[in-house]
């Protein structure tokens, strides 16, 4: 895994209502970032709970919504990506969910996007961030349905 990436969930399991995946990244010298978030999920509830639980294996839903929020914990201040860095959302065939809709970010505003129709989900999710800068921090909110 290039950089770090943590994340956290309103609901792992995503059965009823809106559903906020949240993620904190850490690019590395190199401005990149990744990581599987079900498996990056499944890491910190073993290391909060210190016993194996069964965790989701995929993400089950509509995606609604991507924001992105440049700096530390999103607050738009503390080691911002360069302008125009990259986010994709990869699913276990490589492909895209976003569509490249998340690409060319800002790096000093918080952005959203808002499919025209939401997208259905029921695979893994790779994050990935790519040309952020060195070692610089966002945070990005997956809304699903």
């Amino acid at each position: 895994m290039a950089g770090t990436v943590t994340l956290t969930m309103s609901n792992p399991y995503a059965c009823d209502g809106e559903n906020k995946v949240i993620v904190d990244w850490l690019g590395t010298v190199g401005g990149a970032a990744s990581g599987d978030l079900c498996a990056l999920y499944a890491a910190s509830q073993l290391a909060t709970y210190q016993y194996a639980t069964p965790q989701p294996s995929k993400f089950r839903g509509k995606l609604i919504k991507v924001e992105t929020i440049p700096g530390e914990d999103g607050d738009l201040a503390t080691d911002l990506p360069t302008a125009a860095y990259d986010l994709t959302l990869l699913d276990s065939y490589g492909n895209d969910i976003a569509g490249g809709y998340m690409k060319d970010r800002s790096g000093t505003l918080a952005e959203q996007w808002i499919p025209e129709q939401s997208i259905a989900v029921d695979d893994d999710i790779t994050f990935t961030i790519a040309a952020a800068g060195s070692e610089t921090q966002g945070r990005v909110i997956l809304h699903f349905e």
